[in-house]
């Protein structure tokens, strides 16, 4: 599942690459193969950790009946949607640019494409 902003996680690997670029040039030049190394593990630390969040399942809801063993004092907080026809928890919303309702919605992140 990837939102439909697919662009963003291409933008931040571009302006990763980029960035990386030029500091390895830089360490190389000005600083020495360590530093060049440690901007290699990062840019792969990076760019691995945004694919692994890009492609991730942000929370889609996808109940049509609430949970079994949701407290009491919690049910009146379960609500329907009408675009999606599933029950969202109490931490959960309609996300209007997924067109999905999201369990632990805060924010959609065009950057990261969730």
């Amino acid at each position: 599942f990837m939102g439909p902003h697919w662009f963003g996680p291409l933008c931040v690997a571009g302006i990763l690459f980029t960035a990386t670029f030029f500091c390895i040039r830089g360490a190389l030049k000005h600083v020495g193969p360590v530093s060049a190394a440690v901007c290699i593990l990062f840019f792969t630390a990076c760019v691995a950790l945004l694919i692994d969040v890009s492609f991730r399942d942000p929370g889609v809801c996808r109940s049509k009946v609430i949970p079994e063993g949701t407290p009491e004092n919690l049910l009146t907080q379960w609500r329907w949607c009408d675009f999606c026809q599933v029950y969202q928890p109490p931490d959960g919303a309609h996300c209007p640019d997924c067109n999905v309702c999201i369990a632990g919605y805060d924010h959609h992140c065009v950057w990261m494409g969730t």
